[in-house]
């Protein structure tokens, strides 16, 4: 299972998760973010990666464009089923 590190790394870069995530991550949860598992932690941002890799057209995995097609998804739902 990937970290949160690799996780943030790979998709955002060294820096965002040294100036960012690290103190967000360690303050929150009170754990190490290179040990923490990046699905069990934030599973909804891990989601969002999932999302995008499913849209045909974005090969690229843009964590935005799966944040927008959730967004769309859920906007489908809510009017399908209103409360």
């Amino acid at each position: 299972d990937e970290t949160i590190r690799e996780w943030v790394t790979r998709i955002l870069g060294e820096e965002v998760f040294l100036r960012c995530i690290d103190p967000f991550v360690s303050g929150v949860y009170a754990g190490n973010p290179e040990t923490l598992s990046m699905r069990a932690s934030l599973s909804k941002i891990a989601r969002i990666e999932t999302y995008s890799y499913d849209i045909e057209w974005n090969k690229g995995g843009a964590i935005f464009y799966g944040g927008l097609a959730r967004q769309v998804a859920l906007t489908k739902e809510r009017k399908a089923d209103p409360p």
